[in-house]
């Protein structure tokens, strides 16, 4: 990825996601994380806030690493929007 490498869907997930993204200016590196495939989808799980202190515990428990990255926020009619945290 840090050498500019990109995966076909990485592209289509921009298209599909971009409009629905409230972020600060991303780098490369992050917008690449943030819509490839690998990690646009099985990797990243979302839940109500009130459990993700349990699980992140649950996981560093069995050692693995996870990471909060963001939360989904309902956008009047438009439907839920991504907002990427530092």
């Amino acid at each position: 990825m840090a050498q500019g490498a990109q995966t076909g869907g990485q592209s289509r997930n921009l298209a599909y996601f971009a409009k629905q993204l409230d972020s600060h200016e991303l780098t490369k590196l992050e917008s690449t994380l943030l819509f490839a495939p690998q990690t646009c989808g099985g990797l990243l799980i979302a839940l109500p806030e009130m459990d993700v202190e349990p699980l992140q515990a649950q996981l560093r428990d069995v050692e693995v690493e996870s990471w909060r990255v963001g939360s989904v926020e309902p956008v009047s009619d438009l439907g839920p929007r991504v907002r990427v945290i530092e």
